[in-house]
């Protein structure tokens, strides 16, 4: 036929059009439920394991929302756990019959984080790896209190033994610090699809932070560079 050669021309660069869109579509294909809300559930976790963890761990309220089925934003609110070692009393002076301890605490009434970030999702399966940047901002309040005080043992008339503790004021203090750190996170998780709705999520992080603490009435900045052990957090997502 005289057209033959073009008609089947024309048909190749259909067909070629077609699988090229087609691949396209696949590599943008959006996933049927895009949005996620998660929370941490590494402390109970580690609480229900009866585990002792003296490291700063966040406690976070997680949204993430699908742009397709490879990249997602999320943003979060998080609030921090002490992770500081408490301070056993220690012995200064002793006699027969009283002993002086002291003892220094340090608490942080509060430390929260909010943050904002983007995650890289590989794999087809239920199980897949994500790789994801964030950039938070953090304040921490800590407060240290330090104090002496004595125990007394003694023995009454009739035999009775008796057990005093007095708090000393003499050198005690107590001093507070106020910390707005700014800086961004590197992580790496597992996610895996438990059902239709529910994720579950094991993230390992690396965190740098940038923070300015007032001193009376000067400034002091710093860094600081952490990484808390393999598993940062496990998360519980439900997908709508």
């Amino acid at each position: 036929m005289k057209y033959k050669k073009q008609i089947v021309l024309l048909l190749m660069a259909t067909a070629f059009t077609v699988k090229a869109q087609d691949s396209l579509s696949l590599r943008k294909k959006s996933p049927e439920r895009k949005h996620e809300v998660g929370v941490s559930i590494i402390t109970p976790l580690i609480i229900v394991l009866g585990a002792t963890d003296y490291n700063e761990r966040f406690s976070n309220l997680t949204y993430r929302r699908f742009l397709s089925d490879k990249h997602a934003v999320k943003s979060f609110v998080g609030i921090g756990s002490a992770g500081i070692v408490p301070n056993n009393p220690r012995t200064v002076s002793a006699t027969n019959t009283s002993t002086v301890y002291f003892i220094n605490n340090r608490t942080t009434p509060s430390n929260f984080q909010v943050g904002f970030g983007y995650e890289y999702i590989l794999g087809n399966k239920k199980l897949k790896h994500v790789f994801g940047a964030d950039l938070v901002y953090n304040n921490k309040f800590l407060k240290e209190e330090f104090f002496y005080y004595q125990e007394i043992d003694s023995v009454g008339v009739n035999g009775k033994r008796f057990h005093q503790t007095t708090q000393l004021d003499t050198g005690s203090y107590v001093k507070t610090n106020n910390y707005d750190k700014i800086g961004f996170n590197l992580s790496y998780s597992l996610r895996y699809d438990i059902s239709k709705r529910w994720v579950i999520t094991a993230s390992g992080t690396l965190s740098s932070r940038y923070y300015r603490q007032k001193v009376r009435n000067t400034y002091n900045t710093g860094t600081e560079l952490e990484y808390v052990g393999l598993v940062s957090d496990v998360s519980l997502f439900f997908k709508f």
